[in-house]
């Protein structure tokens, strides 16, 4: 059979190609042009499922949704498929199944599963395998023709376009894999600058699962994490693509069924079905079903998330999604090696995590510790300040009130010497209370109603050598504040979360001569005193790139800033129900901060 000029262009285009789809799609086109044939049709190889699948056809009844399947030996079709032999039929049509059996063997069978074209039983049908030098099996070319009988010309042709298809597709196969590579590449070097950028669990958690689940190919993805208090009971923490409704409820002990036992194990689990592993319970399969759309969880990968030697987690990974006609659905080798370094870089950011939090609190015991000491300081001071003066002026009354009752005579100028000395001693008492109220107000020990607008002055006076020295100039709209009402704090502790602040947005200026602007004003109906910090540079950054390290929820490592904005956001919410917002800006950084007002107008 010989082939025209645009007949071989038509096959040279399809050589070309390296994204499988495409390879089907001009292959079944060109198959069916050259052979004036009803329609073609390629079945692509399963490995998972142990069969051939509809790939590629010229078909005009498949739908999108239907997935047809040949088994071994299965119709024609699957008869091709289990002896991997070309198979030409003639005179299809006026044939029995008795008759294709005296020519073929008693193992072929035809059940009509599915037409190439119209649902007519065609006159003449081909259909050869696909099978590279290696003797990689790929699949099943087949098909058919209303019009004439295919001839063995027909048929040694089909052989060799299935043998250059089966180069195609292994060409095609290298490239994926490349390809891959570089996803997983790109997926780690995103959580390589990324995992650290989240500082809260959660938020890290769910950006995990919905990578992993995305890169992976897979439907489905779980992060479960040990019980802070039990120590023996592992919670799922994270998920994408399951029910929401487990998350924090979903639990396993250690050694329990598939999840129990990558942790109690400490290795990586690797399943084709997961109905085979022994272990397996499907604790809450029924749940995880109402939310699939690709079948059962069966296909599985998962890891231990661990610390050095303890592990802390495990992350899993059900059903491989076929990304191209004839790709896996099952987890690779590739896969199994990837997912380990995850969860290694998972297992760091969580210790980062867990970290930062204990530098959270050993900053609020540090300001209880202070407040502590200056207890102790203050109660040193109180016999001096208070009870001698007090001691002494009580010894004056006692001995004033012993002369009367016993009617003693004495001068007025005694009397009054007497009441001098009582009156001094007291007012000794009064001055030394007076220094200890003012000593615990400094110390935080005493909340007290202060204007808004002299936290900030003295804030401000904290830093007038870094500001003078960075040469910045603050607005303030110092009438506007005069009309805020006061507030209650802990002038100390509230003038710490103000410096902390300023200092933030003070560390963002790269340049000289930068610019700080502070806004107050009254919100009403919430009775919420709103502080705007607002920095920026006087210099266009865009020739220097952005000054901002992400401060609030993005920093890329642990700034000092970062832990001066937690320390603070956590005073503000915990000591006065208010709130912290900061947002990083090209040039420079904006804080919002939030405080209820104490009633009185200034």
């Amino acid at each position: 059979m010989e082939l025209s000029i645009s007949q071989l262009k038509g096959l040279m285009n399809i050589f070309t190609e390296l994204e499988p789809e495409e390879i089907l799609r001009k292959s079944v086109e060109q198959i069916s042009r050259m052979l004036n044939a009803k329609g073609c049709t390629i079945f692509l190889y399963n490995e998972g499922t142990d069969c051939i699948e509809l790939a590629e056809t010229t078909s005009q009844q498949v739908h999108d949704a239907e997935a047809v399947r040949y088994s071994r030996g299965e119709g024609l079709t699957g008869w091709v498929f289990k002896f991997q032999k070309p198979l030409l039929i003639q005179d299809f049509d006026q044939k029995s199944v008795d008759d294709l059996k005296k020519e073929h063997g008693k193992e072929i069978n035809w059940i009509n599963k599915f037409s190439d074209g119209d649902r007519r039983i065609a006159k003449s049908y081909l259909a050869v395998p696909i099978v590279s030098k290696s003797g990689r099996f790929y699949g099943v070319i087949r098909a058919s023709s209303n019009e004439y009988n295919f001839d063995e010309t027909h048929q040694d042709l089909l052989i060799h376009i299935a043998g250059y298809i089966s180069i195609a597709l292994e060409n095609s196969y290298h490239y994926l894999q490349e390809r891959k590579k570089a996803d997983y590449f790109k997926l780690l070097m995103e959580f390589g600058t990324r995992l650290h950028t989240h500082y809260n669990q959660t938020d890290l958690l769910n950006f995990v699962a919905e990578a992993a689940t995305r890169t992976f190919s897979a439907e489905t993805s779980e992060i479960y994490l040990l019980k802070e208090k039990t120590g023996n009971v592992l919670v799922l923490r994270a998920g994408h693509g399951i029910p929401k409704d487990l998350i924090n409820k979903a639990e396993h002990k250690i050694g329990e069924g598939l999840t129990g036992t990558l942790v109690k194990e400490n290795r990586i689990i690797r399943l084709n079905n997961v109905l085979t592993f022994p272990r397996y319970k499907g604790k809450y399969r029924s749940q995880m079903k109402r939310n699939l759309k690709h079948g059962d969880r069966l296909a599985f990968l998962g890891s231990p998330i661990a610390m050095k030697s303890d592990v802390i987690g495990c992350i899993k990974l059900y059903n491989k999604i076929a990304k191209y006609p004839g790709d896996e659905t099952i987890f690779s080798e590739d896969d199994e090696k990837y997912i380990a370094v995850l969860a290694d870089m998972l297992a760091v950011a969580i210790e980062n995590l867990q970290y930062l939090e204990s530098m959270k609190t050993s900053a609020i015991q540090m300001f209880k510790t202070q407040r502590l000491t200056a207890l102790g300081t203050m109660a040193i001071r109180l016999p001096n300040e208070v009870i001698n003066p007090l001691t002494t002026a009580q010894l004056n009354v006692l001995n004033l009130k012993r002369m009367i009752e016993r009617k003693k005579t004495f001068k007025p100028e005694d009397f009054f010497k007497r009441l001098g000395v009582i009156e001094e001693k007291l007012t000794e008492v009064a001055s030394g209370i007076k220094v200890l109220q003012e000593f615990s107000t400094k110390a935080g020990f005493l909340k007290v109603r202060k204007t808004w607008s002299d936290i900030i002055d003295e804030s401000l006076l904290f830093l007038s050598d870094e500001i003078i020295r960075k040469k910045i100039t603050v607005y303030r709209d110092r009438q506007a504040e005069k009309t805020i009402p006061k507030v209650i704090v802990e002038p100390n502790e509230m003038m710490e979360v103000v410096i902390n602040l300023l200092l933030i947005a003070i560390s963002q200026l790269q340049h000289y001569n930068g610019f700080i602007h502070i806004e107050v004003t009254y919100e009403d109906k919430s009775n919420m005193i709103k502080t705007h910090i607002n920095s920026e540079d006087n210099v266009s950054m865009q020739a220097f790139g952005s000054a901002i390290s992400m401060l609030p929820d993005g920093s890329e490592v642990v700034t000092p800033q970062q832990f001066m904005f937690t320390v603070a956001k956590e005073i503000v919410h915990n000591n006065y129900q208010g709130m912290i917002n900061l947002k990083p800006e090209r040039n420079g950084v904006s804080i919002t901060i939030y405080i209820p007002a104490g009633g009185e107008n200034v």
